[in-house]
């Protein structure tokens, strides 16, 4: 015999309570998601510092799976569960924590941004010396045959 299990409803809870239960559990699913977040941002940041950026590709997939995760989560939350309780003791506020991934977001881009100008710059640097010019020649010349502004002789 098929036993029928009663909803919370039938069990005295109404749908505020349940609402309220609800968003609890998804506020703290979002906190947790902002936690992981924060150490993917946090471990892209450390390679694109250090200039190993093979492993990137592994990161960058990551942090887009938690940030649609994030979206999704924070969709189903109220205005007022971003704030925390004057209360609250149990730790940050889902509010602080999206701040502190937002602003490991953008020091991330800040330093993509910086990284892209260096290899732009390396790159037209490498082009205008395969085409000939800004370098120096055997006879102190630069480029195209004008004579170096800064010709140093080491003869004696």
């Amino acid at each position: 015999m098929d036993r029928f299990v009663e909803g919370p409803e039938a069990q005295g809870e109404d749908e505020e309570s349940i609402g309220a239960r609800d968003g609890a559990a998804l506020k703290e699913a979002a906190l947790n998601e902002a936690r992981l977040l924060v150490t993917v941002l946090e471990s892209e940041r450390d390679l694109l510092v250090s200039g190993n950026w093979e492993s990137l590709d592994v990161i960058l997939e990551e942090k887009g799976q938690r940030t649609k995760a994030m979206a999704e989560l924070l969709a189903g939350l109220l205005p007022e569960d971003f704030l925390g309780k004057e209360n609250e003791v149990d730790g940050p506020s889902l509010r602080s924590a999206l701040l502190h991934v937002e602003e490991l977001a953008s020091v991330n881009l800040a330093i993509a941004r910086e990284s892209s100008m260096i290899v732009e710059n390396v790159l037209r640097e490498l082009t205008q010396e395969s085409e000939g010019g800004r370098t120096y020649g055997s006879g102190g010349t630069v480029g195209s045959g004008q004579s170096s502004p800064a010709l140093v002789s080491t003869r004696s």
